[in-house]
């Protein structure tokens, strides 16, 4: 999310994870529960690859890295999670 900070869009997705909960989920009549794990990184963890004018798919690739590796430490660790990727990277 263009111009959002790393706790905007935590607490947007804190919104949605919690709507998917309040929400009574059915498939084929049967109740089901739906977990989301979210991963999310900003660019404050790469600065440095802005500042040195790195090419943009190299900074958009590291990027989605970054939220992968979140999103998989959050599904490693009990699912249903959002996690950023800055507050998780001394964790890896």
């Amino acid at each position: 999310m263009p111009n959002t900070n790393a706790e905007d869009a935590k607490n947007l997705a804190e919104r949605i994870q919690n709507t998917v909960h309040k929400t009574d989920w059915n498939y084929d009549g049967k109740p089901m529960r739906i977990t989301m794990t979210f991963g999310m990184t900003d660019t404050e963890t790469i600065d440095n690859l802005i500042n040195s004018k790195e090419e943009t798919s190299v900074i958009l690739e590291e990027l989605i890295k970054q939220a992968d590796r979140a999103m998989y430490f959050g599904k490693e660790n009990g699912r249903d999670q959002i996690c950023v990727f800055k507050d998780i990277v001394c964790k890896l």
